[in-house]
């Protein structure tokens, strides 16, 4: 909220009434004393108008609201601030005064203030603008608010809203386009945004603002399959996901540390074995290969053999990520398989932003 202008001795009389004179809505002030008044630029603000010679009371007194000053030329708004229109005479005063609005003004600024002081506290700011539900994609939704606020939020800041209760999540993205700026965010494990009002909305820029929950655990995905999965009589070189649904993950949007652990079985008939395991963008083939995990072995079997691989993923859209296996550098496979009975098979995504 900005403050009407103000001016030291703006005060003079009118030399033209309104026409008509209760109703009109300009004036023209004595000539030359346009210029004791803020210019049209500086934003409207309230005078009061009584007769010459008396002192201004609610009975001989109206504020009326200048929206506009060219030289001596008032454009006005009447009866503000809960006045009632009165005959404006010849030669009655115009001043700019301090009066119940200039005041309220100021305290609703002193309040708001306080608010931010208070919040900031705890290391959260209060927004100050309406923040409006726009989709949900769980565990990532969006809100809107009117104007470019690309200068304001960005990726990694923390969110606290209150929908009945208090809500924490974390940016993952900002995007502005005419007229609003679209804000997403991740919920984690324990927050959803409902399609319902959003009140007290606050952001911060610290690592831990009061009440956010820190554990890594709540900002994380977490796949975990105890199956046996097994791929009978693979072909040589060919990429499979063991288990479909159970071995794969879906990254939301923003930037995450994403880890896997597992492990490979193989039988031949003929040949060496070679083993590989790797989490990928596609379910029948290897599409990163630093996630990628190799085991080598002369004999005709292999068993059991553990599988980790770490990397850090910047989504710019949700995306489907698959455990994939494979066996080659066989000339007769028989048996490909992870078995999570005996030892979790593991995928976990964890934000990068806490």
């Amino acid at each position: 909220m900005a403050l009407d202008p103000i001016r030291n001795f703006a005060i003079s009389t009118v030399a033209t009434v309104p026409s008509p004179a209760t109703t009109g809505t300009t004036l023209v002030l004595n000539a030359g004393d346009g210029a004791l008044f803020p210019a049209a630029t500086s934003g409207d603000f309230n005078v009061v108008i009584y007769p010459s010679g008396e002192q201004p009371s609610s009975t001989n007194a109206e504020i009326v609201r200048v929206t506009d000053r060219t030289t001596d030329t008032l454009t006005i708004t009447r009866e503000q601030e809960d006045t009632s229109a009165r005959t404006v005479e010849e030669g009655d005063v115009v001043m700019l005064a301090v009066t119940q609005k200039v005041m309220e003004d100021i305290q609703d600024i002193a309040d708001n203030a306080q608010d931010i002081i208070d919040s900031f506290a705890g290391g959260w700011v209060g927004a100050g603008e309406t923040w409006t539900y726009a989709s949900a994609d769980d565990p990532t939704y969006t809100f809107t608010i009117t104007g470019d606020k690309t200068t304001k939020y960005s990726a990694g800041m923390k969110i606290k809203l209150t929908q009945t209760t208090a809500k924490y999540f974390i940016i993952t993205k900002v995007a502005y386009s005419s007229p609003n700026t679209t804000i997403t965010m991740y919920g984690g494990t324990d927050y959803d945004l409902a399609n319902a009002a959003i009140t007290s909305p606050y952001y911060s820029t610290q690592k831990a603002p009061q009440g956010f929950p820190t554990s890594p655990a709540k900002w994380s995905i977490l796949v975990v399959d105890t199956g046996a999965r097994t791929q009978s009589t693979p072909s040589n070189g060919t990429w499979y996901n063991l288990g479909t649904t159970n071995r794969q993950i879906s990254i939301p949007i923003g930037v995450w540390r994403v880890y896997y652990k597992t492990d490979v079985w193989g039988l031949a008939t003929a040949g060496r074995i070679d083993l590989y395991c790797s989490l990928s963008a596609a379910n029948n083939s290897e599409s990163d290969k630093q996630f990628s995990v190799r085991v080598i072995n002369s004999s005709l079997s292999l068993s059991g053999i553990p599988a980790t691989a770490s990397k850090t993923l910047t989504m710019a859209t949700k995306a489907t990520y698959y455990l994939v296996y494979k066996i080659a550098e066989s000339t007769s496979p028989s048996h490909l398989a992870s078995d999570g009975s005996g030892v979790s098979t593991i995928i976990e995504a964890v934000c990068s932003y806490l």
